[in-house]
C-alpha cells in the first residue's frame, strides 16, 4: 500500500520515517514505501499492522504469538504488544460490522419464530 501524504505523530522519534532527511527512499512520483507510512496517532507503521493481522487472521498464530514472531524477525522496528494488535483487531472488526453493505438481489429474510409455553419451547 503507498501513500502521498503521511502525517506523523512524532517526527524527533528515531522509530518514524522522516521523507524530508530521505528523499533517496522516496519511489517515483513522491510516493513513499508502506514500511515508512505511519498512520496518524499510531506509533507503528502500515507494514507492521498488516503483517501482524495477517499473522493472526492468515496464519492463525495467537495474539501474543504473532507479536513474538514480529520481535523474533526484527523487520517492523520494535515489536508491538499482544494487547496493542488486540486493539487493531477489534478496529477491523468494528469496520467490517459497520460498512456499508453491498446489497443484493438475491437475498432472503429467514424468520424465527419460537412460542415457550412453561419451562419448555415449542417450535
Amino acid at each position: 500500500m503507498l501513500s502521498r501524504s503521511v502525517q506523523f505523530r512524532n517526527p524527533r522519534c528515531p522509530s518514524h520515517w522522516n521523507p524530508s532527511k530521505k528523499n533517496g527512499d522516496r519511489l517515483r512520483n513522491g510516493f513513499t514505501p508502506e514500511s515508512a507510512v505511519v498512520p496518524y496517532h499510531h506509533t507503528y507503521s502500515l507494514r507492521c499492522i498488516r503483517l501482524f493481522l495477517t499473522l493472526v487472521l492468515s496464519a492463525a498464530v495467537s495474539l501474543r504469538g504473532a507479536s513474538r514472531v514480529l520481535e523474533v524477525l526484527g523487520l517492523a522496528g520494535p515489536a508491538p504488544t499482544w494487547f496493542t494488535g488486540r486493539l487493531w483487531l477489534m478496529r477491523l472488526g468494528y469496520y467490517q460490522l459497520t460498512r456499508p453493505k453491498v446489497t443484493a438481489t438475491d437475498w432472503v429474510w429467514i424468520i424465527d419464530h419460537t412460542v415457550q409455553i412453561g419451562p419448555k419451547n415449542v417450535w
